[in-house]
């Protein structure tokens, strides 16, 4: 079943919130396994960055980083910046998908981006309008969302309507081995796979604004 090479990028949560617990371990000491189990999955024909935000400031809304850019696929080298990442900051959800798009640099065909976000926006932007505006603008990105341990209603309305308005899933992950799963599924409907996503096909009404 021969597909052509995709681009992807990672894009992992690591504001201060990601050193909270699911079960045993820290977040982010979950999100490391789940990646690392996901990387053994990964068809080596694919381009694959790593984008991070919240890892380097506490209070820093333009702390977004393309830690590895878009690349031949290196697992090793990506395993080694997650590994690295230690949780600080804000969640700039909005502009971290500039960002992606701009890596990716769409233009050029179709990018995917695999999010993984433990809760809401918590700098100024809105995601949803710009993942919205993205679509609009012809940029080709696909973002399939995983929303991690989310409790909060408008959390997760949000990470869903990212999903929606870019043509991706959305998936939920409440531990450490829920993560790898849905890790898995959204690297399977990154690569094409026909995966459902567990978001409603219509938002609840502006639950976040």
């Amino acid at each position: 079943n021969a597909r052509r090479p995709g681009r992807f990028l990672i894009a992992l949560d690591a504001s201060g919130s990601m050193w909270g617990r699911v079960g045993e371990q820290t977040k982010i000491a979950a999100a490391r396994q789940a990646v690392d189990s996901i990387l053994a999955k990964w068809n080596p024909s694919d381009r694959l960055g790593l984008i991070a935000y919240g890892h380097r400031s506490k209070a820093d809304c333009r702390d977004i980083e393309l830690v590895v850019p878009v690349s031949r696929f290196d697992p090793g080298r990506i395993k080694g910046a997650v590994n690295a990442l230690v949780p600080k900051g804000k969640t700039p959800i909005a502009d971290s998908l500039r960002a992606a798009a701009s890596s990716l640099n769409t233009a050029q065909g179709k990018g995917t981006v695999v999010l993984v976000s433990d809760g809401i926006e918590t700098c100024v932007a809105d995601p949803c309008a710009v993942a919205a505006e993205l679509k609009k603008a012809g940029v080709g990105l696909v973002t399939h969302v995983i929303g991690f341990d989310i409790a909060d209603p408008a959390a997760k309305a949000q990470l869903q309507c990212i999903a929606r308005a870019t043509g991706g899933v959305y998936l939920d992950a409440r531990d450490a081995s829920g993560l790898e799963t849905a890790l898995g599924r959204a690297v399977e409907a990154a690569q094409g796979g026909r995966v459902q996503s567990e978001a409603p096909a219509r938002p609840v009404e502006d639950v976040y604004r």
